[in-house]
Formats: C-alpha cells, structure tokens, sequence
C-alpha cells in the first residue's frame, strides 16, 4: 500500500507510474480487501498522475499511445470522459485533435492544488483502511508468532545445510590433500626409483668394464705364457723337462700363467 501510495505522490515519470501503478494496484486489492470500494479512485487518480506527468515529456500525444498508458482505466470512451473531466476540474488541460488522433497539452495550467486534494483524498482512504486494520490485531499477532516459528525452523534449516557444506568441504580438502600426499609419494619413490636405476646402471657399467678388463689382461697373460713355453720348448730347459714342456704346449686349455 505504501509502495503505491509512494508511487502516485513521487514518482516524476509517467512511464513507470503507467507500468508499476495497475500491478501495485492489484497487490494492494489483494492484501487489503476492503480496498475495492476505492478502486474507482484510485485507478482515477493513476489515470490523472500519468496525464499530469506526461505533460513534462511530451506537448502532443497520440490516441494509441494515451490508449496503452491508461488501458488499466478502461476503454478509450472512459479515457475521453477522464480528459473531458480533468479539464473541466483543473487537472490538466488538453485539446483533443480528432482529426489528427492526438491531444494537446496546455503548458500553462498549473495543477500542483488539485494535485494535493486527490491526495488528501487517497490519504483519508488509506487511514481509514488502517483503522479496519487495528480491528485485525489479534489475527497478526497471532501470524507474526507464526511467522517467527517458521523463521527459527528456516535458520535451523540453513544452520543445518551450512554445516552440512562446511562438512562437505572439509572431506573435500581432505581427500585432496591426502591425493595431494599420495602424489607426492608416488614422485618421491618414482625419483628414488630412477635414482637407483641410475646407480645400477653405472655399477653395472664399471662392473663390464672391470670384466672386459680383466678379460683382455687374461687374454694377454695366456699369450704371453704360451710366448715362454716356446721360448722354453727353443732351449731345451732340462728342469722343467722338454716332455712336459710339449705336453702344456699342445694342451687346448688355458695355462696357468703363474
């Protein structure tokens, strides 16, 4: 109720009053029904506020659009009785150009005293619906408790869900911290891995090389003992004797160089 009343006494833009003003208009009819013996009057003073507001955006104005504005108030005879009414009681003056489908706004009319006696008269109709209203008390103390219960039970409710969020995101945090560890785990012996792989390998480098080494010093040693029973077998050497000397010389296996 307020919000239209605040809507006809304020408002500077016919456009919004024209868009606002009929659904306000209904909301208030539907929370305040002893409203509807002052529907006339109030969609009268709508209809009078665009028409007066619309004065300050336009000089002309044509029927289609005057049409649109007011289809709240009724047909487009209802709307010429309201302009024929306006002019004959203040309100704003216009000239209605029937040739043309447009109306005239007068500039010079000055309506800012029958202004306030429409809202004398919306603030007499409002007062007495809230006199009706104090008759009503019990019945709204009893809907506010009513109201206040549910509102505990709406805060446990989302005390309740918030907890429920903070939980969840709690196991959330967890989960990806303990992957988080588990990912660091897994990178950690997946180095230590490759690390001793790496170790191995170069052990198991050094080890053939140390293989291939003594391999080539073996080789070289059976060569060089084979050179001496040559050189032994040449001379004849009486102690060793020369029998076994041929015997170790035609032998295929390796001989003890030592």
């Amino acid at each position: 109720m307020s919000a239209l009343f605040k809507l006809i006494e304020e408002e500077s833009s016919p456009f919004k009053i024209a868009k606002l003003g009929p659904a306000l208009l209904e909301k208030t009819l539907s929370a305040f029904k002893e409203l509807a013996d002052y529907l006339p009057l109030i969609q009268r003073t709508l209809a009078v506020r665009i028409l007066q507001k619309s004065k300050a955006f336009y000089t002309t104005l044509n029927f289609k659009t005057l049409a649109d504005q007011l289809k709240f108030y009724g047909s487009w005879e209802d709307i010429e009785q309201l302009l024929f009414e306006c002019n004959r009681d203040g309100l704003v003056i216009t000239v209605v150009d029937h040739s043309n489908k447009i109306i005239k706004f007068d500039e010079d009319v000055q309506v800012a005293e029958s202004l306030i006696k429409f809202g004398a008269k919306l603030r007499t109709a409002f007062t007495r619906i809230s006199d009706q209203k104090e008759q009503g008390k019990e019945r709204q103390r009893i809907f506010l408790k009513v109201k206040e219960k549910l509102d505990e039970e709406t805060a446990k409710v989302q005390a309740l869900k918030n907890q429920m969020t903070e939980n969840k995101e709690k196991i959330n945090r967890d989960l990806a911290k303990e992957q988080e560890e588990i990912l660091k785990k897994r990178e950690v012996d997946e180095q230590k891995r490759r690390a001793d792989f790496e170790a191995q390998k170069v052990l198991d480098e050094q080890q053939r090389a140390k293989n291939d080494l003594m391999e080539q010093l073996y080789r070289q040693r059976q060569v060089r003992a084979r050179e001496v029973l040559q050189e032994l077998l040449g001379r004849g050497i009486k102690k060793v004797g020369k029998e076994h000397i041929k015997n170790l010389e035609r032998s295929e296996d390796d001989l003890d160089y030592d």
